[in-house]
């Protein structure tokens, strides 16, 4: 995994940064410490510059070096191929060995099938690739958006790079957008969209190839287009069958993560997805030494670290515990707020951040972990309200009223009163229901009164940014709602924050994360199923998954019915931040913090304040 970015500036632009490269290198450094490069092309009347930061974990030395040039091709590349190996030989011809790095792949791959090789690509990947031959640059981002990849355009001046602030420290035009932080604050949405915090800076939609013509006077979007497609297709298999091919997948999944020219790591948590993954990893190499990376919180209140102690126990895992507490957030917050550039949900992501820290200080560069787990084989509450409300509209009442039971049943950890919630706020999404009905929605049932403390302009405002284009599916699966739900879970509403997250957590620390359950193929097989292989009519979630880990994973992990994940002390908070001034902050008209009821929206304050103030005083 690397840090990449580009600047493609035409002959009318005048908003040039002579520094942009050379400053954003020093800028993303920590996505790869162990060698930085650049170069630059005339091609046509515009000139291009490429800028790269490596962190070596495929292909050591010199092997895979960029930016990396091959006839009239040009590459920077920030990611893994998981099976270039195997395409080297089976589209290549060569032998298995002869290419050392999944970057010389990528451009052999392009030269022989242009931009339709990205779909036989399988891994995580965002890339830029130049071809001076045709004028063209094209930049491509994988399918779940797994890498991140930002632009910037405004017809003259073309730029690109992994994180969204260096596009901004070169451009003073770029301000907050006030629009997607009221979003933010109000309804607590973000990264559903192209849109980001910062104005006139994109987020690549994942599965897309963006191509720019360079023969005219300036750089010119010639199309974005969607390389990925979702399947439209059911598979019509036993339970029996479904449950085998889902084992051999997730097992190919994993080993697929797994390679590395360095030793590799594992998150555990003790749940389902993280004890999945190590488990398929001992089941894959016996022999293999495991060190594990587990979050517990300081009080000990909330703590699955007892499914760690055994699995450690039963599959000869090195166990490493990493805890949080008041007097330690209030030391690394503002170093966790500047890794991740853009403000977050939760101290969730604080206690993740802290995860992968522990990783780099024991050496390990790379770390697979669970997520996507739940958006991809519905976990969290099921989705079950999607599957109650394909049954009513079926006209099945006792299949729904079965479901129901067998869900509050199955799932302790969730309520009647969030089921009920979460089928109110289905049943909103599918008109247009005034903002005093969502604001009291979100009261009665979720404590947040973060909307009704919030002025109408401000209301407006997120509503503006809420309703603008959402990352591109590719398509919609055909079908059920509960199906269409986990589509938007992982592309718009859950997933994409989660990853952005992650990698900036990650990468801070220079340690690549992998996450095994956004592999292309197995995300494609599941998904294919019945909705009931993935919610059992008795509201068992993750139903055919955990039937197909039996015998690799112990049962006692796998009929677990709680969830717990990154879950910290109770009231652990950050520091006051309503000492930070901030002439953006208090142009939103806000109430004071100390109006809000929940600790997502109190974090959600504080980490919009800071940010704020660090985008003011870095601008």
């Amino acid at each position: 995994m690397c840090g990449i970015l580009g600047q493609v500036t035409g002959a009318g632009s005048s908003n040039i940064a002579p520094d942009f490269i050379k400053t954003g290198l020093s800028e993303l450094a920590h996505r790869g410490p162990d060698s930085s490069a650049n170069s630059s092309a005339q091609v046509g009347e515009n000139f291009v510059e490429l800028g790269h930061r490596r962190l070596s974990i495929i292909g050591m030395g010199s092997i895979g070096f960029q930016p990396f040039h091959l006839g009239s091709i040009t590459i920077v590349f920030n990611g893994e191929i998981y099976n270039f190996r195997e395409l080297a030989k089976e589209e290549l011809g060569f032998s298995r060995d002869s290419i050392n790095s999944d970057t010389e792949l990528i451009v052999m791959m392009w030269q022989k099938y242009g931009a339709g090789c990205v779909s036989k690509l399988r891994g995580m990947f965002a890339f830029a690739i130049l071809d001076s031959s045709l004028g063209r640059i094209y930049l491509v981002r994988d399918s779940y958006g797994v890498k991140p990849l930002y632009h910037s355009f405004n017809g003259h001046c073309l730029r690109f790079s992994s994180e969204p602030k260096v596009l901004a420290a070169a451009d003073k035009d770029i301000e907050p957008d006030l629009e997607m932080a009221a979003c933010y604050l109000v309804k607590g949405k973000y990264d559903f969209s192209r849109r980001t915090f910062y104005s006139n800076v994109e987020s690549q939609n994942p599965g897309t190839i963006l191509e720019f013509d360079l023969s005219t006077a300036n750089p010119e979007l010639m199309a974005e287009r969607q390389y990925r497609q979702l399947s439209k297709n059911s598979m019509k298999l036993s339970f029996e069958e479904a449950v085998q091919k889902v084992r051999s997948s997730f097992l190919t999944a994993v080993e697929r993560n797994m390679v590395s020219d360095v030793p590799v790591s594992f998150a555990l948590s003790g749940g389902i997805d993280s004890s999945s993954i190590v488990c398929a990893a001992r089941y894959l190499n016996p022999k293999m030494e495991i060190e594990v990376f587990s979050y517990t919180p300081e009080d000990g209140t909330i703590s699955e670290y007892e499914y760690v102690k055994s699995l450690a126990k039963e599959f000869d895992l090195k166990t490493n515990k990493v805890a949080l507490g008041q007097q330690e957030t209030l030391e690394v917050f503002e170093e966790f707020l500047t890794a991740q550039g853009e403000p977050v949900q939760s101290s969730r992501q604080l206690a993740q951040f802290m995860v992968f820290r522990a990783a780099s200080r024991k050496g390990y560069k790379v770390m697979l972990e669970g997520q996507g787990a739940d958006e991809v084989i519905a976990g969290y509450h099921g989705f079950a309200h999607f599957r109650i409300i394909d049954l009513l509209n079926r006209g099945n009442l006792v299949g729904a009223v079965k479901l129901v039971s067998g869900w509050v049943n199955s799932n302790p950890s969730y309520s009647l009163k969030l089921l009920l919630a979460l089928l109110g706020q289905e049943v909103l999404k599918s008109g247009s229901a005034p903002s005093f009905i969502e604001s009291w929605a979100r009261r009665k049932f979720l404590n947040d009164n973060a909307m009704s403390l919030a002025s109408n302009d401000l209301i407006k405002a997120a509503e503006n940014a809420e309703s603008a284009n959402s990352h591109n599916e590719g398509g919609e699966l055909a079908g059920s709602l509960f199906k269409r739900g986990l589509v938007e879970a992982t592309t718009k509403t859950y997933l994409p924050q989660l990853l952005r997250q992650g990698d900036r957590n990650a990468m801070f620390h220079s340690v690549e994360n992998r996450v095994p359950f956004l592999d292309e193929d197995l995300v494609n097989l599941v998904w294919s199923l019945p909705d009931n292989y993935l919610v059992s009519d008795r509201g068992v979630s993750k139903y055919i998954f955990r039937e197909a880990m039996r015998g690799i994973v112990p049962d006692k992990i796998l009929d677990r019915k709680d969830k717990v994940g990154f879950v910290t002390d109770a009231g652990l908070l950050p520091p006051k931040t309503e000492q930070i001034d901030s002439r953006w902050f208090e142009s939103l008209g806000l109430a004071s913090d100390d109006s809000l009821h929940t600790e997502s929206s109190k974090w959600r304050r504080m980490s919009m304040r800071f940010w704020l103030r660090q985008f003011e005083d870095s601008n």
